[in-house]
């Protein structure tokens, strides 16, 4: 039940965040077009129009007023997340869009401020397999596919806390967001920290 709630919040929030970036108002067949999950396309539409944030002329869909400050805030997470890859991560724009399509429905506000904090910084971070110290932040994923979407959705993110319990001869075992987990040090290798960050959370 979780699962498909989550699923539905995702495409919720993915219709909003199509009918912000074409203005506000957009025909159903392209909303539609554009999702990752169409086929919670009608039962989303039914509970945003419920919910009183959109409404629909014909096969046209329109943001209420309310429809348009809840895009907004979507549209600015993703725009944050979106830029941090491109001028961080050294992604194309393509790759980074993508990237904040996947992250922008797992981060808190609190990520989001410190992408902020650390978009200003210069230095990268040191590889999670190397990193000294005992709790730092996430500045980069270098994965893709599969890897990349699954440490998504077990919390990795960059702006996301994370704090070392103990290292072992094959693994790092960390907590973030609560959860105690157990990294691959191939994948360690993949991820970067940085110590010493004022951040949120």
């Amino acid at each position: 039940m979780k699962d498909k709630s989550e699923s539905l919040k995702i495409v919720n929030e993915d219709i909003l965040r199509i009918l912000g970036e074409q203005g506000g108002k957009c025909s159903l067949e392209c909303i539609s077009s554009k999702l990752n999950q169409p086929s919670s396309f009608e039962k989303a539409i039914k509970k945003l129009t419920n919910q009183e944030l959109l409404r629909l002329q014909g096969d046209i869909a329109k943001l209420s007023e309310k429809g348009k400050a809840t895009a907004g805030l979507i549209c600015e997470k993703h725009n944050v997340i979106e830029n941090y890859w491109i001028k961080k991560a050294l992604a194309d724009e393509e790759e980074a869009h993508q990237a904040a399509h996947l992250l922008e429905h797992h981060v808190s506000e609190k990520v989001i401020d410190n992408i902020r904090t650390i978009s200003k910084i210069q230095r990268q971070g040191t590889l999670l397999s190397e990193f000294t110290g005992k709790e730092g932040m996430i500045t980069n994923i270098v994965l893709e596919g599969g890897m990349f979407e699954r440490l998504i959705s077990m919390g990795f993110s960059p702006g996301e806390k994370l704090e070392i319990v103990e290292k072992l001869s094959n693994s790092i075992v960390i907590t973030i967001k609560n959860k105690k987990l157990a990294i691959d040090r191939e994948i360690a290798n993949k991820i970067r920290v940085l110590e010493g960050v004022q951040f949120y959370g």
